[in-house]
């Protein structure tokens, strides 16, 4: 052997001789909570069925509200050495917040808002979670711990416990000297919590800087994010004040997990203020003490930060005396665009979080270029269907429309003339109280008469000067350098009201977006989670399957906006979300258009407050799984590389901005989907003359503001669908079979292959043929040096099937009735088949498997053909 050993010899020797970061802690202590010293719980009860598979021991000590006495547990311990320990606690949820302490230390609060590390529902609105309610110093031999429920009107229940020493990732029941239960036949577990930071060849942290602004601020140019002159795409994933919450070093795991697999931005999208009672609204000090924090660790690992702070469904402002009219519960839709006092809070949240300075930095956010950007507002508009009288007070509505009148009296000289003019009255106007109503969005841009023109005309002008006004007051009087964007919502008509309401954001640095791809469900039990005796449907892009299946085939792109006036994108919000078999495609499908469309920011949505993989899928939509995060290390490649030549724009539109106030429509045209928490909105009618979808598949659609006449310019769509079987991207380097189930991928240094491929046959690709033993998967291979795969000398391929929980089944095709949800772990359907390069030296070229956190773990043969093994989701290919 040679001195200097190959790069995959030498992780080999790594693996064997650099200790587990995630390995067996020396000390553990695992007990039952049913078993107490002493208590006033009541006695403890084997729970039936799910609840006995998923709960440690098959029961919980639970307590309901209302006891008399404070309920209480105590427990002796038996600790075998003197050490500092992490205390976990496996509970019910955030319910039954409580207080403990070993021995006489001082007590430590446990909150309603602690981080969940995990989640298992066993019965809707039932799960149990695992928490991290601190540390202790102890002696060895017997410590006795007390704790305590501080809220009399939460129930508390306690599954067991965990004293541990070391590095520890719950694994719900399963103890950590534990195996897995075994996978299903045809599936193996994928879950691996033994490795996930030990060095790997496929380590990509070394795309991000050693820490995040390392060469200055991100600026705006060109239609691009720059980083010291330079174009820079970011690979993003959203994550929530869970996330942030977590202690320092949970924060750390999770960032270095994150840029292993390419990720170089986080958005942070969760409220700085107290969000409910009295003081709803105040700064929340500990928020923004864990924004501070995530931000510090994110920027270690070189990870950019894009922060969001307002969605109106995060704030009750029913006790707020600044708000009256609002009933508990009742969102504040629409107000922060006009409303001094929602401002004047507003503001303040942001002069707390940017100019205090950051303690683990030193430097205030506002000044710390691991800021990427900001964001104002999430999620609303004025020309949305919540615009209405039956979403806002009066009291909170009759001072816009005292603004209408006032703006009235100013173009038509008085109320009588404006009223007179319109020939249109309706129940809210009214002379003497100087105020005009508002009319139904649904007239509005239906009949588009005077009344309703004026009414757009007002309604824009007021979400201009909110965004132009919030915008200078982050740039000019906090002193922001990051780039900013405005809001990332949709209308309640887009070929009316959709460029009116980007045109409000246009003072801004770049656009948002936000979009989903969903699935056909029914619920039967009204939980958030789907569970046993719901209903969903498989759906595959690749394919271009409907959301419900019993309709005709249709190109869906919601996660592709248009490009406005030429600035930057981000998409802040994308995801797969529900029960889905065909999920795995996500990141190529998603990876191959973002990058030949030349969005500049895709951000997942979201990141699982857990420093690794997560044990249990639901019904949402979290990163940190085989179908998502696993095959994030090829999409990173391909964009943050360039990889995927960006099109040339393939249709544009112009839109004349004063046609536009008057309502008259155009075919300004925004893909995207709802976000599924709000399916249940009221949707408006079909829109018609929009621009055709399949110019979005092919490449790039631009859309700009004008003074001159609104024109629209299109390529021959014959150019790139020469028939109805495939559709090709603009630079021929996306192949959509969409007749036969297939997605591919062929650039010079990326190719790749989703969906049905067993039926299709070997699947030829410029330097691969793929020969795929399964219904449905996805097989992508990257080069890791920046060369053609035909030289390239590493290369990294990825495969993935499909993915469920342990014991997950369902009934009925195609609308699949879920007979039992499943528990943890995560199982990935096993592999068969091979993959064969074409290059004359491939027979020289060595394969290596990797485990699921890219460890390598044994020779693989070369790579003339490499034939899959049944639980190998990555392998390294290199020229020795």
């Amino acid at each position: 052997m040679k001195l200097r050993l190959l790069p995959t010899v030498l992780a080999l020797l790594l693996a064997q001789v650099i200790p587990s970061v995630q390995g067996l802690p020396n000390h553990w202590i695992w007990w039952e909570a049913e078993h107490p010293e002493a208590t006033n719980f009541p006695e403890a009860k084997p729970e039936p069925d799910r609840g006995a598979r998923v709960l440690s021991g098959g029961g919980w000590m639970m307590a309901e509200p209302g006891m008399k006495s404070t309920p209480f547990l105590e427990y002796k311990v038996d600790v075998p050495a003197k050490a500092r320990y992490d205390f976990y606690v496996r509970k019910f949820w955030k319910h039954g917040p409580f207080r403990w302490r070993f021995n006489g230390d001082p007590w430590q609060e446990v909150t309603p808002s602690v981080t969940l590390l995990d989640c298992e529902e066993f019965r809707p609105y039932t799960c149990v979670n695992w928490v991290l309610a601190g540390s202790v110093n102890l002696p060895a031999g017997k410590n006795r711990l007390r704790i305590e429920l501080t809220d009399p009107k939460s129930p508390g229940a306690f599954d067991c416990f965990l004293l541990t020493d070391g590095v520890f990732a719950p694994r719900g029941k399963i103890k950590p000297n534990e195996q897995w239960p075994s996978p299903a036949p045809g599936w193996f577990t994928f879950n691996n919590d033994k490795t996930p930071l030990e060095p790997s060849p496929i380590d990509l942290r070394c795309l991000n800087e050693k820490f995040a602004g390392e060469h200055g601020f991100i600026s705006v140019k060109d239609g691009n994010f720059m980083q010291d002159g330079k174009p820079i795409r970011f690979v993003g994933a959203c994550c929530e004040p869970d996330v942030s919450a977590m202690d320092d070093a949970q924060l750390a795991r999770l960032a270095k997990f994150l840029a292993r697999k390419g990720i170089n931005l986080v958005r942070f999208h969760g409220p700085l203020c107290v969000t409910s009672g009295p003081d709803a609204g105040a700064v929340d000090p500990r928020r923004i003490d864990n924004l501070q924090r995530l931000v510090a660790a994110l920027k270690a690992e070189g990870i950019y930060t894009h922060i969001s702070v307002y969605f109106q469904h995060w704030f009750d402002p029913s006790e707020n005396r600044a708000f009256p009219g609002y009933q508990k519960g009742r969102p504040p839709f629409a107000i922060h665009f006009y409303n001094p006092a929602w401002e004047a809070m507003y503001r303040e949240w942001w002069r707390a979080l940017l100019e205090r300075v950051n303690p683990r930095t030193g430097t205030a956010l506002k000044d710390d270029p691991a800021v990427m950007g900001l964001e104002i507002l999430n999620e609303d508009s004025l020309f949305f269907w919540t615009f209405d009288y039956k979403n806002i007070p009066l009291a909170q509505i009759e001072p816009l429309e005292k603004r209408f009148g006032e703006w009235l009296l100013e173009k038509y000289g008085s109320l009588e003339k404006a009223f007179e003019a319109w020939d249109c009255r309706h129940p809210r106007d009214s002379i003497s109280e100087r105020r005009a109503g508002f009319v139904p969005l649904f007239d509005m841009f239906r009949r588009r008469n005077r009344r309703d023109r004026d009414t757009a005309r007002f309604l824009s002008e007021v979400q201009r000067s909110f965004f132009d006004n919030q915008y200078r007051f982050l740039r000019k009087e906090i002193g922001v350098r990051a780039p900013i964007c405005g809001s990332n919502w949709r209308t309640a008509c887009t070929p009316v009201l959709g460029a009116l309401d980007k045109w409000t954001q246009a003072g801004a640095d770049f656009y948002d977006h936000h979009g989903y791809v969903g699935t056909w469900e029914k619920r039967t039990t009204g939980a958030f989670l789907m569970t046993s005796g719901d209903m969903y449907a498989d759906r595959s892009l690749s394919r271009w399957d409907p959301e419900d299946p019993e309709k005709k085939p249709l190109l869906d792109v919601p996660f592709l906006p248009m490009r406005i006036d030429g600035k930057p994108r981000m998409v802040s919000e994308y995801a797969y979300t529900g029960f889905n078999a065909y999920h795995t495609e996500a990141p190529l499908v998603t990876g191959a258009l973002f990058g030949q469309s030349g969005v500049n920011a895709p951000v997942f949505f979201e990141v699982e407050s857990t420093p690794g993989w997560i044990l249990k899928l639901n019904s949402t939509y979290p990163l940190q799984t085989p179908a998502d995060l696993a095959q994030f290390p090829a999409m990173a490649l391909t964009l943050r590389r360039g990889m995927i030549r960006e099109a040339d724009v393939v249709a544009s539109v112009s839109i004349n901005v004063e046609e536009m106030k008057d309502l008259k429509g155009n075919p300004f045209t925004d893909p995207s989907s709802g976000d599924p928490n709000r399916s249940n909105e009221a949707k408006g009618p079909g829109s018609t003359g929009l621009i055709d979808l399949r110019y979005f598949a092919a490449g790039k659609v631009d859309a700009s503001f004008t003074e001159e006449p609104a024109e629209f310019h299109g390529a021959d769509l014959k150019t790139f669908e020469p028939d109805d079987n495939v559709l090709f991207g603009a630079n021929r380097e996306i192949e959509w079979r969409h007749r036969q189930g297939l997605f591919l991928l062929k650039t010079p240094q990326s190719q790749g292959a989703s969906g049905f491929l067993k039926s299709s046959g070997p699947v030829d690709l410029p330097d691969l043929t793929i020969e795929w033993g399964l219904d449905f998967g996805v097989a992508w291979a990257v080069s890791m040096d920046g060369n053609p795969l035909s030289t390239s000398k590493k290369i990294l391929i990825q495969v993935m099937s499909e993915e469920k929980n342990h014991g997950f089944s369902v009934e009925g095709a195609p609308k699949h009735t879920i007979k039992d949800a499943g528990t943890a772990p995560v199982e990935v359907r096993s592999f068969s088949g091979t993959i064969s390069f074409k290059r004359r030296d491939a027979a020289t070229l060595e394969v290596t498997a990797l485990d699921p956190n890219g460890v390598p773990i044994r020779r693989a043969g070369t790579a003339e053909r490499i034939t899959l093994l049944p639980s190998v989701i990555y392998y390294l290919v290199e020229k020795t």
